[in-house]
């Protein structure tokens, strides 16, 4: 079997179409780009909100449906009720997809309530947020605190007050 190829030169159609002379003419306007990507924020500001959640778990939905609603950066939960031996995926699961969760469960008290508390912080991805140690242990409130990375560094503190003990107590060690 013998196979030939007829040896024709390319030659550029002599003919324009109405679509290439508008692509060419949009293209040289300089207002077009093939792909400008996502609008970075011009500003430094953060959405921050704070919601006594009472049982984070059961209400994930709620959260991410607030957090989207609300267009909200950094959204403070008091109440998790997680505790410390909870399952990554169940902390987790309370953040949207693009959000990271800092979880801080109820420290344990003699005397105290054994169930509910627990602090959290549901933060978007892109935003630097560290835990900081303050070097002091509360017994009348639930302590979080972070640093949220922006010009300048904010201090966050995520405070919750239980009814135990008196209020007297909680005014002293805050």
């Amino acid at each position: 079997a013998y196979c030939s190829i007829a040896a024709v030169p390319f030659r550029p159609n002599s003919r324009h179409s109405l679509s290439t002379i508008f692509v060419a003419l949009l293209l040289l306007s300089g207002d077009v780009e093939a792909n400008p990507g996502p609008q970075l924020p011009t500003s430094n500001s953060i959405t921050f909100a704070s919601f006594n959640v009472r049982s984070a778990v059961n209400k994930a939905a709620l959260i991410h449906d607030i957090i989207k609603d609300n267009s909200i950066d950094l959204l403070a939960l008091q109440e998790t009720w997680m505790q410390s031996d909870a399952p990554p995926a169940i902390k987790q699961d309370i953040a949207p997809p693009g959000f990271v969760v800092e979880h801080v469960p109820r420290p344990c008290v003699a005397g105290g309530p054994s169930r509910g508390g627990g602090l959290a912080v549901v933060h978007r991805d892109t935003c630097r947020v560290r835990p900081i140690n303050l070097n002091c242990q509360p017994t009348s409130f639930e302590l979080q605190s972070l640093i949220v990375s922006v010009s300048p560094p904010v201090l966050l503190l995520n405070v919750y007050q239980s009814h135990f003990p008196a209020q007297s107590v909680f005014f002293d060690e805050l």
